[in-house]
């Protein structure tokens, strides 16, 4: 497995070690990581601090290394891009479809052909709730909340799809990025 190396300006860790009466050390560091990327799909591990200064009195500048890694290994990475990549796939077609009916409706609605608003045509019904579904579905699959997490589960699922793209005969789906901050 290839590990890829990425920065991450992690704003929250100055404001929140900024009040620290005392160095930071790694267990702070983990704890603030933890609630950054809070995550039932992602696991944090090998936090280290590497480098710290104090910097205007309270705030203190921390460098610090860790491993963000999509729980299950290999085979849920796989499972998980794969099932997003599909779903993601269809939002800006159904989105179309729907404007599309949304326009058909307006029309049919001006020419006395339906009664009750765009809203009551069929096929508008029909694709609202195919959009509803497919951004639920991308709920279910994507629980995850904060930006970071979010980020880096992104950054994974983009270095597959290019590994994919470049046409390597197998691809090592991405399941851990060591990130330096």
């Amino acid at each position: 497995m290839k590990l890829s190396r990425f920065f991450l300006p992690v704003m929250c860790m100055s404001a929140a070690l900024s009040g620290c009466s005392s160095k930071p050390e790694t267990a702070d560091i983990q704890k603030d990581l933890a609630a950054a990327y809070a995550c039932p799909l992602i696991e944090l591990s090998d936090v280290k601090k590497v480098d710290g200064a104090e910097a205007n009195g309270k705030l203190y500048e921390v460098a610090f290394t860790h491993t963000v890694s999509v729980k299950g290994g290999a085979d849920a990475s796989a499972k998980l891009f794969s099932e997003w990549a599909y779903l993601e796939a269809q939002v800006q077609p159904t989105q179309i479809a729907l404007d599309k009916a949304y326009f058909d409706a307006d029309v049919r609605m001006a020419q006395g052909q339906i009664s009750g608003g765009r809203d009551a045509d069929p096929e508008v019904q029909r694709l609202s709730k195919a959009k509803e579904q497919l951004a639920a579905s991308l709920a279910t699959l994507m629980p995850c909340e904060t930006i970071e997490a979010v980020t880096r589960l992104q950054v994974m699922r983009t270095a597959a799809e290019e590994a994919a793209k470049s046409g390597q005969a197998q691809i090592a789906v991405p399941v851990a990025i060591k990130v330096r901050g």
